[in-house]
C-alpha cells in the first residue's frame, strides 16, 4: 500500500491496516493526548488518542522528515559505541 492509497482509505481500513500490518515504534504524550508512531510499508502513521468518551482517534501519515518529535525521544548517549568520524 502506498501513502496515497492509505490516505484515501476509509478510517476503518486505515485502522485495520495498522492493526495487522503496522509496526509500533514509539509513543509520546502531549497534555491529554497520546500519540503513537507506527511504520507501515514505506511510510509512517501517527495515531492520536484523546481521552474523551466516544472520541475517534486521529490518523495521519508522516514522512521521515516529520518524525523529529519522536526521534528526539530516543536517548543515544548510553550506547557503547561512538559515531564520530575520527575512529
Amino acid at each position: 500500500m502506498t501513502i496515497e492509497q492509505f490516505g484515501d482509505a476509509t478510517h476503518y481500513v486505515q485502522q485495520t491496516m495498522i492493526k495487522y500490518h503496522g509496526i509500533f515504534l514509539l509513543e509520546r504524550k502531549i497534555d491529554t493526548h497520546t500519540c503513537k508512531l507506527f511504520s507501515l510499508d514505506h511510510f509512517y502513521v501517527e495515531i492520536t488518542y484523546c481521552f474523551l468518551p466516544y472520541n475517534t482517534p486521529l490518523i495521519r501519515c508522516l514522512s521521515v522528515n516529520e518524525i523529529d518529535d519522536y526521534l528526539n525521544l530516543i536517548e543515544l548517549s548510553g550506547l557503547p559505541f561512538s559515531l564520530s568520524a575520527e575512529e
